[in-house]
């Protein structure tokens, strides 16, 4: 149990993301989309992360950074737009093509959705609101909020790396919980679609299953070599599956549920704790 540092004042209003902390103080569990996908993908790495050794974080990996650094450029460009229309040489200069490739997926948007409504109402805002029903607070900072030229909010989210089918179904999961903040902040229903911009994505495949969809078909924008923008109504079914999904998560964290979910593959590629399940699954512990 890790002992807690700050006032109790301070975790009656902020929460606390340790359950077992959570519980020992008598406050709120505290829920990003960060630890609520972390659960979903493993009970177990969550416990590592949050509970076991919430103060060691392993580094972060080149991937890791570059992201930040383009999600950075985008930022900066957001704060520094002054109506101009061709975007290229505003975004860095960079050997790196998803630079460009979102200066031409962002030329094409502003195109099609006028000046008036590319630059984002918000980006990168931190926010934080009480969920009554689950007694969590929940936290985020969302990539970006737009308005849509038909009317409604947008929020979007930026993902380095390519995408495909089960990353796009992550991050609508990820685009659902903040819109579940927004609700619970008084947005309301304003918010009717759903952004994806993916500067790295050049899976063919995937980009050709998009556009021959026929029902709820997304709009899509593409850049010359690489790159997709994906922008789609926000589904009712959806977002009732994340609501569930999150319920079920916070009873899985609260009743110290830790259970490992292996994967011969992608717990050794992408968890660092995996020896330590290893070792548990071969009985060393």
């Amino acid at each position: 149990m890790t002992v807690s540092e700050k006032p109790i004042e301070y975790y009656q209003k902020k929460g606390h993301y340790n359950p077992v902390e959570a519980k020992r103080l008598g406050v709120p569990l505290r829920v990003s989309k960060s630890s609520f996908m972390q659960y979903l993908w493993c009970p177990r790495q969550f416990w590592w992360s949050y509970v076991e050794m919430p103060d060691l974080r392993p580094p972060p990996t080149p991937e890791m950074e570059r992201g930040s650094e383009i999600h950075d450029a985008l930022d900066d460009f957001y704060d520094t737009w002054a109506g101009e229309t061709v975007l290229r040489p505003v975004l860095p200069i960079s050997g790196d093509p998803a630079y460009a490739a979102i200066a031409e997926m962002e030329e094409q948007r502003l195109e099609g959705w006028g000046e008036d409504y590319f630059g984002p109402v918000e980006h990168e805002v931190h926010h934080e609101v009480y969920n009554e029903e689950l007694n969590i607070v929940m936290v985020g900072r969302f990539d970006a909020v737009y308005r849509h030229p038909d009317g409604g909010l947008v929020l979007g989210e930026l993902k380095t790396g390519n995408m495909g089918a089960n990353k796009l179904s992550k991050t609508r999961k990820e685009l659902c919980f903040y819109k579940l903040m927004c609700d619970l902040m008084g947005w309301g229903d304003e918010f009717t679609h759903f952004l994806f911009m993916s500067p790295d994505c050049d899976n063919a495949a995937f980009v050709g299953d998009l556009l021959g969809k026929t029902r709820n078909k997304p709009s899509l924008i593409l850049g010359d070599i690489q790159g997709i923008t994906i922008v789609e109504p926000i589904a009712s079914r959806s977002f009732t599956a994340m609501q569930k999904s999150l319920s079920n998560a916070v009873d899985g964290m609260r009743s110290f549920d830790w259970r490992m979910k292996w994967n011969d593959y992608t717990c050794p590629v992408w968890c660092d704790y995996h020896l330590s399940c290893e070792a548990e699954l071969l009985g060393v512990n």
